[in-house]
């Protein structure tokens, strides 16, 4: 695949950073984290350079690619690396979400969930978590009010998120925000790996 890109980019390039994507996406499940970042590396990219030539056509595979050499990062125990692509990820998913808010609102949620966990969990920021935190909840409300049997429980996961990072900080948690301490945890984080493309 390296070799069609070389001969043909505008034809094959897409092709190869999917590849790619997979690619790292499968040894990271497989929990060969190491081996997985060269590919996730060049698949990203790739993507930023597509991306930039058709940004209407590749941003939400750049985004993917992001959030998951993000999170494998993370999982490097480099979640100082990891902030910026976080960031990167939810500034485009904000605009994707904008325009298609039906299509991308839940990607931009669990993407926001992500940010605010490695700031507050990996890197002890609450105050940077806060904000972050805090827009998460906004987006899975969203989500919840459209669809409640999917989303209340995320919703009251990011609530509780946002209630722990005011407890660290020593705010009194809004009951609106914060929501009630009895309510259902989410089984497992919203946002984890970009699917295979």
């Amino acid at each position: 695949m390296h070799n069609l890109a070389t001969a043909d980019p505008g034809r094959y390039q897409p092709d190869l950073a999917g590849s790619l994507a997979n690619l790292g996406m499968w040894l990271l499940m497989l929990g060969s984290h190491t081996d997985a970042l060269a590919p996730c590396e060049e698949a990203t990219a790739i993507y930023r350079c597509l991306s930039a030539a058709a940004p209407g056509r590749y941003q939400s595979e750049l985004a993917a690619s992001l959030n998951n050499l993000g999170l494998l990062l993370a999982y490097l125990n480099r979640p100082a690396d990891a902030v910026p692509l976080a960031e990167e990820t939810v500034s485009i998913r904000s605009d994707l979400a904008a325009a298609d808010p039906g299509r991308y609102q839940f990607d931009l949620a669990g993407s926001l969930t992500n940010l605010q966990a490695l700031l507050m969990e990996d890197l002890g920021r609450p105050s940077d978590a806060l904000p972050v935190a805090a827009e998460a909840v906004a987006a899975w409300q969203a989500l919840a009010a459209a669809d409640p049997a999917r989303y209340q429980n995320d919703l009251y996961s990011s609530q509780s998120d946002v209630a722990r990072i005011l407890s660290q900080l020593r705010i009194a948690a809004p009951e609106k925000i914060a929501g009630d301490a009895d309510s259902p945890e989410s089984e497992a984080k919203p946002d984890g790996l970009d699917g295979t493309h």
